[in-house]
């Protein structure tokens, strides 16, 4: 059974929530932790994906995730590869809010994204 880390940390988020999704050990809350420092506020939580851990499991904890941050009116998912970038599938359907997911992400589309938020 593969282990998954959820960096979460409670902040106002004004119904926009930014939310990245990478494999490895320490991924996605690295670069949400460089992209919220270089931002000078928390836009983004990671979910990091061991390679062992199934794409349900995760989705389990992006559903508690959004869960806690409810209510949103806009997701802004980035996530690395593979079974990551079919995640909007797993996601409640009952969440009613527009959801933006890029692939690829790197610490620059981080930034990028962030600024996007910061500005509505």
């Amino acid at each position: 059974m593969g282990f998954a880390f959820l960096e979460f940390q409670p902040t106002s988020h004004n119904g926009r929530v930014g939310l990245i999704l990478c494999h490895g050990y320490s991924t996605a809350s690295s670069i949400a932790d460089t992209a919220n420092h270089m931002l000078g506020e928390h836009i983004f939580d990671g979910i990091d994906m061991e390679l062992q851990t199934s794409i349900d499991k995760i989705a389990t904890l992006v559903n508690s995730y959004l869960k806690e941050k409810s209510p949103i009116q806009e997701l802004m998912l980035l996530v690395d590869m593979g079974s990551l970038e079919d995640i909007y599938e797993k996601i409640n359907p009952l969440l009613e809010c527009n959801i933006g997911l890029i692939n690829h992400v790197s610490t620059a589309s981080a930034i990028e994204i962030g600024n996007y938020i910061k500005q509505g």
